[in-house]
């Protein structure tokens, strides 16, 4: 696989490219608030646009693209499904030991 270097200002202006970068961020704000848009939908499209600034403005190779949004989607969903797992375990102690 050929290195890839990021650039950080690929528009020749920090304020541009910061702009750019700022996106992702702003459309899921603005659809989770103001087009009362679903989660996991606002979610979804965010990715999208993500993937699409990192693959179009900043030129990243595809596969690098991709391998860092299924890094985020473990990296995230890792602690949420520790957490799920610590309330089952200590819904069935409660229900065994009948204090629930």
């Amino acid at each position: 696989m050929q290195p890839w270097e990021q650039l950080y200002d690929p528009a020749g202006n920090i304020w541009l490219s910061s702009l750019i970068a700022l996106l992702p961020i702003a459309f899921f704000f603005v659809a989770l608030a103001v087009l009362r848009m679903k989660g996991w939908l606002a979610g979804t499209l965010t990715v999208a646009i993500a993937l699409g600034v990192a693959l179009l403005f900043y030129r990243m190779p595809p596969l690098q693209a991709l391998g860092a949004a299924l890094y985020g989607f473990v990296y995230g969903l890792w602690p949420i499904a520790w957490i799920i797992l610590g309330a089952v375990f200590l819904y069935k102690i409660s229900v065994r030991t009948g204090q629930f």
